[in-house]
């Protein structure tokens, strides 16, 4: 919705009806606190449409912090010594999975879905609900692409003095799993 009057919208109270006394002086009293009432509102929602972006970003920030540092981790990963073709194709696909995780999250704050409204909204639309109400980026992973990952991961080599990389791994300080 366009905002009338866009010039007067950064004004307190006060400073509005100054204003507006200033230049509609021979206007009548109601239609002038019409044009007053009207901006008011608009303000109003445009507070309440930037508090709503801040509480999205709030609720997603952790999810997708979560991810990304996943998506850096595989990434350095993948560009470092990718001799053998099994570890090259594993990391790749749990990148793509990644950044598909990561564009579903973007596209939910777009929205302005926080995590447990995107739980919702999956179940009104008849669509499997995400496992742990949304609480890591993981449960957005479907069972049988982590598994299908995870078993690429598995199967690689072992490398002498070389860390291996567990996929979908979950903070220890995110008490997933305990009672």
């Amino acid at each position: 919705m366009k905002d009338s009057h866009p010039q007067l919208m950064h004004l307190d109270a006060r400073q509005l009806h100054n204003a507006l006394m200033e230049k509609y002086p021979n206007m009548h009293p109601y239609a002038r606190e019409h044009i007053y009432k009207t901006i008011r509102s608009q303000q109003a929602r445009r507070a309440n449409n930037g508090r709503r972006k801040a509480q999205v970003q709030k609720w997603w920030a952790d999810i997708m912090a979560e991810a990304q540092r996943e998506k850096r981790s595989a990434r350095a990963s993948l560009d470092h010594n990718m001799s053998d073709e099994a570890r090259y194709e594993a990391f790749s696909a749990y990148l793509e999975v990644i950044k598909r995780v990561l564009a579903d999250i973007k596209g939910y704050k777009s929205l302005g879905m926080t995590p447990k409204r995107a739980q919702a909204w999956r179940i009104e639309n008849n669509k499997k609900p995400y496992p742990n109400g949304l609480t890591h980026w993981t449960d957005m992973v479907p069972e049988k692409v982590r598994l299908s990952i995870t078993e690429a991961f598995n199967a690689l080599p072992y490398r002498a003095k070389a860390k291996r990389k567990t996929p979908f791994m979950r903070d220890n300080n995110d008490n997933w799993g305990e009672q």
